[in-house]
């Protein structure tokens, strides 16, 4: 040797025995001489690059390294120099013997799925690059694994960052999708916007309000109030203890009266397409107005005693007047209680002359249903609503003769 101290491997790339000892002209380990194998890896790559490659046979092998002693005078001169043959060697063994070890190959293959950005790859080669180019400071050229010669964008092909575009593509993915939904369904815009005609809708307000035009022309109030008057005559007015007064149940009776001729007059039937169902609630309404009746001119006659007719409705009517119901004035005259009395039952007899005008325009309306509808309606319908008129003026009767003084009121009462 010249002097120089040369650097060995801590193993042999042959046989991995440890601490080689060896030298340039006889380059073997231990034991690879009891194996009796040429040894030509022993030394470092960094003293020792003129070694054959592994892929080479062992002949070649042997006389290349029997060649070494002649020229070991210029080998540490020559070393930067190297023949084309022999560094494209040492590149392919360089790359063959790091595939295996270096932990970079992984990153390609997890490219894909992690997207790593750049700023983190160029981080790991600055942490790699002092281990990776250390064994080739004094070789033919840069690194293998050095970032200039990888070429990243190649083999990494990862999905858009959700950067503020990425999130103003994505709103106008959904808004065209909204826009197709529109499309099928009707316009969006004719939905959401006001019913008032705006540039850049594509619709007038003509055409908005039509397609509200239809149910707002179906829409009918006539019927709601009797179903709110059956809802507020409630089964527990007819207890004793918690019946109302007089003037209250007239006033019930009454806008029961004008529910029922205002359901009747009803314009909105249609075009005789179907039955007009609310002549059954009329019915029923008008069947709860007689119970009513009949509860009040029970408890004011109070049928059962022994008492003249005459005697209990002023005895009881007396009664009921002094103790929870308010009494008759007319302006400064002052009226006595069988006055009172008396025109109590008119008014009863009023209100029941009203009920009684109420049955007759039920009539009316089924003979007209019978007579323009026999066609197109269902003659059971109609036949049904025939036999519910018929019971009601059958049970109006029965209440009519509870009247104590009906006979005397021969003369018409004023309506």
């Amino acid at each position: 040797m010249d002097g120089k101290t040369y650097k060995l491997r801590a193993s042999c790339n042959a046989c991995n025995e440890s601490k080689v000892r060896c030298s340039q002209t006889k380059p073997t380990c231990a034991r690879c001489e009891r194996n009796k194998t040429t040894c030509v890896y022993g030394l470092s790559r960094r003293t020792h690059k003129d070694a054959p490659p592994i892929s080479l046979s062992h002949s070649h092998s042997h006389s290349h390294s029997g060649s070494q002693p002649h020229s070991h005078s210029g080998s540490r001169r020559s070393s930067v120099h190297i023949p084309n043959a022999t560094a494209t060697a040492n590149a392919t063994t360089t790359a063959n013997y790091t595939s295996t070890t270096t932990p970079f190959m992984p990153l390609h293959e997890n490219s894909m799925t992690s997207y790593p950005p750049q700023p983190s790859v160029d981080q790991f080669f600055a942490q790699q690059q002092p281990h990776h180019q250390q064994p080739s400071t004094a070789g033919p050229g840069p690194g293998i694994l050095s970032p200039a010669n990888l070429d990243l964008p190649s083999f990494m092909t990862p999905l858009p960052t959700p950067n503020e575009d990425h999130t103003n593509s994505l709103f106008s993915s959904f808004g065209n999708f909204a826009a197709g939904v529109g499309g099928v369904n009707g316009s969006v815009n004719n939905i959401l916007t006001p019913l008032t005609g705006s540039p850049g809708t594509g619709t007038s307000a003509s055409t908005s309000t039509d397609m509200f035009q239809q149910p707002q022309v179906q829409e009918c109030t006539c019927h709601a109030g009797v179903m709110e008057q059956m809802a507020s005559m409630s089964q527990p007015s007819r207890n004793e203890e918690r019946r109302l007064s007089l003037d209250v149940q007239l006033s019930q009776l009454k806008r029961c009266i004008i529910a029922s001729e205002a359901s009747m007059g009803c314009g909105h039937h249609g075009n005789g397409d179907s039955e007009p169902i609310n002549i059954i609630s009329v019915a029923m309404l008008i069947g709860r107005i007689i119970d009513e009746f009949e509860l009040m001119l029970n408890e004011r006659i109070g049928r059962g005693t022994t008492m003249p007719e005459r005697e209990r409705s002023l005895s009881l009517d007396e009664a009921t007047i002094s103790i929870r119901e308010p009494r008759l004035c007319w302006g400064v005259l002052e009226l006595e209680d069988d006055d009172e009395v008396e025109l109590r039952q008119r008014l009863y007899l009023l209100y029941f002359r009203k009920l009684e005008r109420l049955l007759s325009q039920l009539n009316v309306f089924v003979r007209t249903l019978h007579d323009s509808r026999g066609g197109s309606c269902n003659p059971t319908f109609i036949m049904a609503c025939e036999y519910i008129h018929l019971w009601l003026e059958k049970k109006a009767e029965g209440v009519k003769r509870l009247f104590p003084a009906a006979d005397e009121y021969t003369g018409r009462i004023p309506s």
